[in-house]
């Protein structure tokens, strides 16, 4: 390097130290050094504030997260236990007071096994009975015309003219004035179920009780949804409390394998469930004509598969 280059670099730096400046050199310098320094500080603090502002606003997001993940936990855990019930069935199912006992709780796991829906509705003796409602055996004498009272034939009268009402109430009249109580809307008379006889029986008590045990009274859904069919082979989302949903799983374990029988069955058996879930006028009247239970359903016990039947109005 040039030795000019050096001396000229010696100079500039000889002219910035404070023992080569003026006293009004030195002074502007203390001046701008006291700027910067306050300006430092300023931008420090407006910095910091900053930083806390942002520590405060994610601290408050991490507590709401928490809170929000602890409840999905809890229902996570709430539905699951639900759904375990509605796809995985006991061996073996008892009678009590009209509902279901569960005798063992470890069960089978494959959850594509046949269940027993109307093609093929596989009865066990041994799942329930019907000791309740047991008819007596006919008395056979009644039916045995051998013997003969030799009772003369009854006369036959001729009751031309019709009898006339009476002038004034009959003294006895007040006292077979009956209040026949009113029957109930249709909309009100469940069908009367027995216990369980199949697993399809299984599937319907256990689904009604317990979406009335979580308080599920109407569904503002649309409905039914047959997107649930599409999902085959993969995991029940946790936290879905769709009727739909619980129906779907059925038909997935039934037999049916063609899709036109398999929303068949869906749209009924969804439309049966929501009605004993909801048990609302609206409900009912959302049940198509053909699913509607009959009079002799509403006042005979019967089990449960038999309402899935569509009974066609001749």
């Amino acid at each position: 390097m040039p030795p000019d280059s050096i001396s000229k670099r010696e100079l500039a730096n000889a002219s910035r130290r404070v023992a080569n400046m003026t006293p009004s050199q030195i002074e502007s310098k203390r001046s701008i050094d006291r700027e910067n320094q306050r300006y430092c500080r300023a931008k420090r603090k407006t910095k910091l504030e900053q930083l806390q502002r942002q520590v405060e606003a994610l601290t408050k997001e991490l507590e709401t997260t928490r809170r929000e993940l602890q409840g999905s936990q809890e229902r996570e855990k709430s539905w699951s236990d639900t759904f375990t019930a509605l796809r995985l069935l006991p061996p073996a199912v008892t009678e009590d007071k009209g509902g279901v006992e569960w005798i063992e709780d470890k069960v089978e796991e494959d959850v594509l096994q046949p269940y027993g829906t109307l093609p093929s509705l596989d009865y066990d003796p041994s799942i329930s009975t019907y000791t309740d409602f047991d008819l007596p055996p006919l008395d056979s004498s009644l039916s045995d015309t051998s013997w003969d009272l030799d009772v003369p034939p009854t006369p036959v009268y001729n009751y031309a003219q019709p009898l006339g009402s009476p002038s004034r109430p009959l003294p006895w009249s007040n006292h077979f004035n009956f209040n026949i109580p009113q029957s109930p809307p249709a909309w009100k008379s469940i069908p009367l179920l027995l216990s369980a006889t199949t697993q399809l029986d299984v599937v319907i008590l256990t689904t009604t009780d317990t979406f009335r045990r979580h308080g599920l009274r109407q569904t503002t859904a649309p409905f039914p949804s047959i997107s649930s069919l599409f999902r085959a082979g993969k995991p029940q989302d946790p936290q879905s409390c769709s009727i739909s949903d619980a129906a779907a799983a059925q038909v997935q374990r039934s037999p049916l394998q063609s899709l036109l029988p398999r929303v068949g069955f869906l749209f009924v058996l969804s439309h049966l469930l929501r009605w004993y879930i909801c048990r609302t006028k609206e409900s009912y009247e959302q049940l198509p004509a053909f699913i509607r239970p009959t009079k002799l359903q509403t006042s005979v016990p019967h089990p449960a598969w038999i309402d899935v039947i569509i009974w066609y109005v001749l």
